[in-house]
Parts: structure tokens; C-alpha cells; sequence
């Protein structure tokens, strides 16, 4: 089964990059982000300009490894529509740098990224970080994956968009 993987901190952002090799465990991964850190976009898609795909190399893992020079929201509707082989089991975005609550979902890339998923039906969730310095990736890389496999196996509610906000905790 394939999961898609973007964000809104730039296809070279430690948190996707540790969330994705951590889903590979469960599944086969592409990722598919912005090439760039696109933070507050919300919910926008790139208009009036071609959309830019530029193949990356993070090791042989991965299914796809993307970089698309437009939004959240723009990589996964590109995914969706022209860029996968093959339909998602499970959208995933993330992991931010920051959490997202409240009104801030309402500006999220993060969150705006798992909502084009949700949006066209696929399970999808955001996924975010709570701190604001020396973030360590590990311990919510690894909850992702267990929650992942849970949603994989048992399905959401048509509709429902997960958005995790995780705090920095040891591995332990």
C-alpha cells in the first residue's frame, strides 16, 4: 500500500524527512512537497503558472521523492491527479515545526495539505510538533507510524481529517 507524504516546510525539512523513512516500515512511501518552506499558505493552489516537479534523491526507500515549486495543497492535488501511479492508502502531512491549534489551522499549509487529501476522500492527517526550538523529530515520527497503521487498518470516517499536534518527548 502506498502513503503520500508532503508538508508545508520544504521538501528538505528534518520532519518529513524523518516522518517518511519512518513510514516506510508500514508501507511504500512518496513523498510529494513543496520545494521550499510554503508556512501560512492555507488552503491556496498555484494559478496563471506551469507547476515545476523536480526528481530528489533521499536513497533508494522511498517509491517517489518530489519537489513541486507550488503549495501543500497543490503537491497533493498534483499527486492525486497526475503524478502517482497508483491511488494513496493514506494522505500524511508533515511533520511540522509548530503546532497547529486553534485559528492557526485556518493559515496551515500542514493542516491545508491533509485537507486536499480529505477533500477528495482519502484518509488523511496533518501532523505537527509542539515547541519552538532544537525540535527532535523521533518520538512523534514513530506515533505517526503506529497511529498510521491503525487508520490503515481499521479506516476513518468519511470526512474526517486527523490533526495531531505531539509533544517533544524523549524516545523513552
Amino acid at each position: 500500500m502506498l502513503i503520500l507524504v508532503t508538508n508545508d516546510d520544504g521538501i528538505n525539512a528534518p520532519g518529513i524527512k524523518a516522518l517518511s523513512l519512518a513510514l516506510t516500515t508500514i508501507g511504500r512511501v512518496a513523498v510529494v512537497a513543496p520545494e521550499r518552506e510554503r508556512s501560512a499558505i492555507g488552503h491556496g493552489i498555484t494559478m496563471h503558472k506551469p507547476l515545476r516537479v523536480t526528481q530528489m534523491s533521499w536513497g533508494s526507500s522511498l517509491s517517489k521523492c518530489l519537489a513541486v515549486n507550488g503549495t501543500p495543497a497543490d503537491c497533493v492535488k498534483l499527486a492525486l491527479d497526475a503524478l502517482l501511479d497508483e491511488p494513496p492508502a493514506l494522505i500524511v502531512s508533515g511533520i511540522n515545526r509548530g503546532e497547529n491549534l486553534g485559528t492557526d489551522v485556518l493559515y496551515s499549509g500542514t493542516v491545508s495539505g491533509a485537507l486536499e487529501g480529505c477533500i477528495n476522500n482519502y484518509p488523511s492527517m496533518a501532523v505537527s510538533l509542539v515547541g519552538e526550538e532544537e525540535f527532535d523529530f523521533t518520538f512523534a515520527a514513530n506515533f505517526t507510524v503506529k497511529l498510521a497503521e491503525q487508520i490503515l487498518k481499521h479506516g476513518l470516517p468519511e470526512g474526517t481529517l486527523l490533526n495531531l499536534n505531539i509533544p517533544q518527548l524523549p524516545q523513552s
